[in-house]
């Protein structure tokens, strides 16, 4: 082992903020490695970030704030106003900025500034100033758009998205149909919207059915399968497959033993 541990190489350090870890949260990690092989990890506490990690040590926290991991005040507080900004974008059609995972980590980081130590961001108000990203008077007109229609008598639901397709960004209505009203319904019947309308019809455990048209959607209610059940079908027997051979080359793999047994049980004669 002293000979391995000799000849082992030490991987390349990574900072690593885990809000799961309250005392300390940011930490160095070294991997001690061996052709491939993890032999051992050092994990090193980082309170005051040194200068040369100061950069990296205030990305991979506005990262955690941005995917709403981190254990601070701000994401609870701006969590609403971020799905509004979200929101609005979807119903624009892709007409106002996103603000995904990458942009919003860009937000923070800025807020952040020059921050060098945890108790610099604990004390951190980080308030975002979202409405010079999307004005106030631009989210209330893309937010009053209609959030139901009335389909043969019945409320249905509308989700606004944005589909890219082509190069083309577009907005799409996606309307959430009963499977009863979907099976009979006729293109005359839908209502008239602004933007394209795409279809989703929720079919409970057995997953969902969605579609570009009224058409497809129909055909796609007829067949006894959703696409979801045979993907889970397919991932399922891909496993148990794997899983029988894995058994089998073990049990071949006892039988090569020398002196191991066969199938019968007695030793092999020699």
């Amino acid at each position: 082992m002293d000979l391995i541990k000799r000849n082992a190489t030490r991987g390349e350090p990574v900072l690593v903020y885990d809000p799961e870890r309250r005392k300390s949260p940011l930490t160095l990690q070294r991997q001690l490695e061996y052709f491939g092989f993890e032999l051992s990890r050092e994990i090193e506490p980082i309170h005051d970030f040194p200068p040369e990690l100061a950069d990296r040590a205030r990305h991979a926290i506005a990262e955690s704030l941005a995917r709403s991991e981190a254990r601070h005040p701000a994401v609870k507080r701006n969590r609403a106003a971020i799905e509004e900004v979200r929101e609005v974008y979807r119903r624009s059609g892709g007409e106002t900025p996103r603000l995904g995972l990458p942009e919003l980590t860009a937000i923070y980081e800025a807020e952040l500034g020059e921050m060098t130590s945890l108790d610099d961001l604990r004390s951190a108000q980080l308030h975002l100033d979202l409405d010079s990203l999307v004005p106030p008077d631009v989210r209330a007109r893309y937010l009053a758009l209609p959030n139901n229609v009335m389909v043969r008598d019945r409320e249905v639901e509308i989700d606004y998205d944005v589909e890219e397709r082509d190069g083309r960004r577009s907005g799409v209505a996606r309307l959430r149909l009963p499977e009863k009203l979907a099976r009979t319904l006729t293109v005359d019947e839908l209502p008239a919207l602004d933007r394209e309308v795409r279809f989703m019809v929720a079919r409970g455990q057995r997953g969902s059915v969605r579609a570009d048209s009224l058409d497809e959607l129909q055909e796609l209610l007829q067949r006894p399968w959703t696409d979801e059940e045979v993907e889970r079908h397919e991932r399922a027997r891909k496993e148990h497959g794997q899983k029988k051979h894995d058994e089998r080359r073990h049990r071949s793999a006892r039988g090569a033993r020398p002196g191991g047994r066969g199938r019968s049980g007695r030793k092999r004669s020699r």
